[in-house]
């Protein structure tokens, strides 16, 4: 294992369990568009982003909908909820860029939970922050009209990237919002006219302040 990604464990875990982690849960490399989980799949590891960033999404009747984002230090939460209880995966995770992600077997992790505060502790958290970043996500749905719903995705991609400046399609902004890319694609121009960003050769660039 380079040291670089040793340093990175002793950042997220016990350092106790940093050696039991060397030894049990391999990391794996993703390019941007790679399958990290697929839905409906069993799954025998946890995902555990340490470098990159992975979108957490899931589809219904054939619509695909953004649940949220793992960045380095993250777990994905569902995907251990599902494995634990072997059930198949309720999401599909998708790496957005280059990215490391540990893959912890699910019984190791049963077992060190118990075992190490820190790690314990750090999945507790992780229930939380997807409980509540769930909530969030669906009171945007339920309550808020597609101008805000937009702008506090855009807003939210801009911080996650820490740059201002988003590669991506119309019609990918419209699967993760859960609209048409149309309807994406005129509020962007609205936006545009407010001067709120640019649009430019397939980018958008925010002009305003990133931080949420």
């Amino acid at each position: 294992m380079q040291s670089g990604n040793q340093a990175l464990l002793g950042q997220i875990f016990d350092l106790e369990l940093v050696p039991e982690i060397i030894e049990h849960a391999p990391i794996h490399s993703f390019s941007p568009g790679d399958f990290v989980a697929k839905q409906g799949q069993y799954l025998s590891h946890v995902p555990v982003v340490l470098t990159g960033l992975v979108k957490v999404s899931s589809v219904y009747y054939d619509r695909e909908y953004l649940l949220y984002y793992l960045s380095p230090g993250d777990f994905c939460i569902m995907g251990f909820s599902s494995g634990l209880n072997h059930q198949p995966c309720s999401v599909f995770a998708l790496a957005e860029e280059e990215s490391s992600v540990l893959m912890i077997p699910i019984e190791k992790l049963r077992e060190w939970e118990y075992q190490f505060p820190k790690l314990r502790k750090k999945i507790q958290q992780a229930h939380l922050v997807r409980y509540e970043s769930l909530l969030e996500h669906l009171h945007l749905i339920l309550f808020e009209k597609i101008d805000r719903r937009l702008w506090e995705y855009l807003i939210k991609k801009a911080s996650i990237q820490q740059q201002p400046v988003l590669q991506m399609t119309h019609k990918e902004i419209a699967y993760d919002i859960g609209t048409a890319r149309e309807v994406v694609s005129r509020q962007l121009k609205v936006f545009e006219r407010q001067g709120k960003l640019t649009l430019e050769g397939g980018k958008i660039q925010l002009t305003q302040p990133i931080e949420q």
